[in-house]
């Protein structure tokens, strides 16, 4: 991805399910490996890789947060499943409000 990133103006990334995809209760389950269809399920394994504390883990469901988060700043677009990232949550400041920025005084 990060090479993407150099070299084109728009990414689209496609069969990348979103972060919080295991989270959902009503996801569909999906083997790991397309050429193991009794095999683990790929939810099982995101989230073994996840919590694994040793060895060389991928961290699937990190990853697709990274991932995420450029698509907020750069010109990244998923497909198939089709997913979006969330908007930031608003700036709050201590006392609850939100935060603004004064616009610059015209000349």
């Amino acid at each position: 991805m990060t090479i993407a990133l150099e070299l084109c103006d728009r990414i689209n990334v496609y069969g990348m399910v979103a972060p919080d995809f295991c989270r959902e209760p009503q996801h569909h389950s999906v083997p790991y490996h397309y050429y193991e269809p009794r095999g683990p399920d790929e939810c099982a394994m995101y989230i073994s890789h996840e919590r694994g504390r040793r060895g060389s883990h991928h961290r699937f469901i990190t990853e697709k947060r990274v991932f995420a988060s450029w698509a907020r700043t750069f010109d990244i677009h998923f497909y198939q499943p089709d997913w979006s990232p969330p908007p930031l949550p608003a700036n709050r400041t201590a006392a609850g409000g939100a935060t603004a920025t004064p616009a610059p005084p015209k000349t």
